[in-house]
């Protein structure tokens, strides 16, 4: 079989990382797998030609000739960010084949109608999708990104202590770690509220932000105990964010929007540090589902519960190497590269069923729930009736004061709509 995966940009990112790795993968499985990246290269280049997978660059018509008498099988597209000057291209491309798309934010784009299958990164994901265009619910998947297991291990003890020394954090301080893109939308001011609660408890807690946005990195310079809080701009190489995540005692996750998937979390996971993370349903929320509650961490539906976790690791070390080697355990069962593109085989080829929407709605519930916290009945509510944006009142993430005002503000939409 021949694959052609489409991406924007070879450059930095988790879809470009995504996307690289599942070209390597195909290829591992047999498959001859080739790459265009329609706009950007950059760094996952080198992965690539590590792995002898050919690739393009650009859009020129000698490229489209090529890859027409290359004449691919099907055709993977990876990415949110493709115009109509990249899908006219890929127009003259698509005939004859089958076309799927890995869908980043579980809502159809512009071509979704066009895809034979559109791939979802979870089960929340799948819901999402379904629930916002349910005259194309026949053509979801579940297919995780695809984490390579051996990129990321836990360091040695020897590295993870210059690692901190090199950064002033002290060999004994228990630290709280979070590694991101720096976008808005992926972090949240709940982080540093959190610490701040914690270090009046806990003596010496240090904070590891890498790559944080401009809102969280003024929060940190305005909190007590800023002198704690240390920022990284970037850590370059999975062999020095191996060290870096090894270098937490926790890993802790809010952001914003939530996670569609969460590659942090697999790489935090691989390198034995447990993760801590808040579930967001009001939007993506699949590191609930990554994590695990109790398996790879835990996961709280709260601010409150989120700091409240974290405590309860910080003072329970066997807890968090227990977590740390379940969590590890799960990413290599449950995400590993191979497996994910084995799965987009087995869709290509028309093996995965359509999904059932009632075990969806079931399975999301049930996702929601397995917490350290209990369910509040309004939120529960909320989500069955796709209400999502009124979660954030229900799990306090916005004053729950709020709450009338918004629903006000829907039912008086209601009524003008008829």
């Amino acid at each position: 079989m021949k694959i052609l995966t489409v991406i924007y940009s070879l450059d930095k990112g988790g879809v470009a990382r995504t996307s690289a790795t599942k070209a390597i993968s195909y290829k591992k499985l047999g498959v001859d797998s080739r790459v265009l990246a329609t706009t950007e290269t950059g760094s996952r280049e080198a992965d690539l030609n590590a792995n002898a997978v050919p690739y393009w660059h650009g859009m020129s018509e000698e490229i489209l000739q090529e890859i027409q008498d290359w004449n691919p099988d099907a055709v993977h597209i990876h990415s949110h960010s493709f115009g109509d000057t990249e899908m006219t291209f890929l127009d003259k491309i698509f005939p004859g084949r089958t076309v799927i798309e890995k869908n980043v934010f579980s809502r159809p784009v512009p071509w979704t109608h066009r895809m034979d299958y559109s791939e979802q990164l979870s089960v929340w994901c799948a819901w999402r999708f379904c629930t916002f265009a349910p005259h194309l619910a026949d053509k979801a998947r579940i297919v995780p990104n695809g984490a390579d297991t051996s990129a990321f291990v836990r360091a040695s003890d020897e590295d993870i202590r210059a690692f901190r020394a090199e950064h002033r954090i002290p060999e004994d301080a228990p630290l709280i770690g979070r590694i991101g893109q720096c976008h808005l939308t992926k972090w949240s001011p709940v982080l540093i509220e959190a610490f701040d609660r914690l270090a009046r408890k806990y003596r010496n807690l240090h904070l590891l932000l890498v790559n944080p946005s401009k809102p969280i990195r003024k929060q940190a310079a305005s909190s007590p105990f800023k002198t704690q809080i240390v920022i990284i701009d970037k850590i370059i190489g999975d062999e020095a964010l191996s060290v870096a995540y090894s270098s937490m005692d926790v890993f802790a996750l809010v952001a914003d929007q939530g996670e569609s998937f969460g590659n942090v979390l697999a790489e935090s996971m691989l390198c034995e540090t447990p993760v801590v993370t808040l579930s967001t349903p009001w939007q993506d929320n699949s590191q609930c589902e990554v994590v695990g509650h109790n398996k790879g961490g835990l996961v709280a539906l709260t601010p409150k519960g989120f700091r409240r976790a974290i405590d309860t690791l910080l003072c329970d070390e066997p807890r968090r190497r227990e977590l740390g080697r379940t969590g590890r355990e799960r990413v290599v069962e449950r995400y590993d590269s191979l497996k994910a593109a084995q799965t987009s085989l087995d869709a290509i080829c028309g093996k995965i069923p359509p999904l059932n929407r009632r075990e969806l709605d079931r399975q999301v519930i049930e996702l929601y729930g397995d917490s350290l916290e209990k369910p509040s009945f309004l939120t529960l509510l909320f989500i069955r009736k796709r209400l999502l944006k009124l979660t954030r009142y229900t799990t306090h993430y916005w004053p729950i004061w709020k709450l009338p005002i918004e629903l006000f503000k829907i039912v008086t939409k209601k009524i003008k709509r008829g």
